[in-house]
């Protein structure tokens, strides 16, 4: 069971740590949006912002495949993340409440759109690049048996 952000806001949502923050459309879920998600959450806990579908069809051009509400599902399932809420803005414009909040985002290393790094180093907030390298393929479990 995740916990459930207040009002999107990942310091409420009840965790540990310094949150972080990751911004995803998960439209369309494939394994390398799963490892992302993944790795984002070894940063601390996991805060999944799911673009609302106006929000994704400003930002794409296009409308997604899934509603918001689906995505949000998909989100909320995984271990690893601790809140996820549906949001109407992009992250970028939320960067002076993330500075508050002494949040870390994180962003694929190679996405095209720089608003939300430039955003968070021009308000303080810490941001980590996940290289396409670290999604490559899948974890390796321990092969030790369970205690």
């Amino acid at each position: 069971m995740t916990a459930r952000a207040v009002n999107g806001n990942p310091a409420d949502a009840g965790s540990h740590g310094t949150p972080v923050v990751v911004e995803s459309s998960l439209d369309n879920l494939r394994s390398a949006d799963v490892r992302f998600l993944q790795e984002a959450a070894r940063h601390g806990p996991l805060h999944v912002r799911v673009p609302s579908d106006r929000l994704v069809e400003q930002l794409t051009g296009s409308r997604p495949l899934f509603p918001a509400a689906e995505r949000l599902f998909l989100a909320e399932s995984l271990c690893w993340v601790t809140s996820a809420a549906i949001v109407d803005r992009p992250v970028a414009l939320e960067m002076p409440g993330l500075a508050a909040q002494r949040t870390t985002l994180v962003v694929r290393a190679e996405a095209a759109d720089t608003a939300a790094r430039n955003a968070a180093r021009e308000h303080g907030v810490p941001c980590h690049g996940i290289l396409p390298a670290a999604l490559a393929g899948f974890p390796v479990a321990d092969p030790s048996p369970p205690p």
